[in-house]
């Protein structure tokens, strides 16, 4: 499971961390929480990233990321507490929510092409522009 002070890293106490912010990250994380116990008991491992400590992919920018990051849009999901990437290296966790879509629906997630994110999968609550469940980046 996904926490608070793993999701927001070092940023936790950072002045991009908005009261709006914060909600909506709290929000993310109780979802993410969710869908990952239903996974699991589907069969679904969680790896630890051994970079991060946690289920939370890449070295630094997987969960929360400041306004100031190089990394994504002025607007991405990630900035406003909405988004994390989950280490993923095998692909096991994107193949079952591309299986799954309706339950990523029902969950209100939506999902980074599997193909477009190769070694995490990328859950976001922030509904894309196509409005899909499953879309492109």
């Amino acid at each position: 499971m996904i926490t608070r002070q793993q999701y927001f890293g070092k940023w936790l106490n950072s002045p991009d961390m908005t009261p709006v912010v914060e909600e909506a990250a709290e929000h993310l994380i109780e979802i993410v929480n969710s869908l990952m116990q239903i996974a699991e008991q589907e069969g679904v491992h969680f790896p630890i990233n051994p970079v991060t400590g946690s289920q939370i992919s890449g070295r630094l920018y997987g969960g929360f990321r400041p306004k100031d990051c190089a990394e994504g849009s002025p607007c991405s999901a990630h900035k406003l507490g909405m988004a994390v990437d989950l280490y993923d290296p095998d692909g096991e966790i994107d193949a079952w929510c591309f299986a799954n879509q309706e339950v990523l629906g029902i969950h209100h997630v939506h999902l980074e092409h599997p193909e477009a994110t190769k070694g995490w999968s990328h859950w976001s609550i922030k509904v894309p522009l196509s409005g899909r469940t499953v879309f492109w980046p």
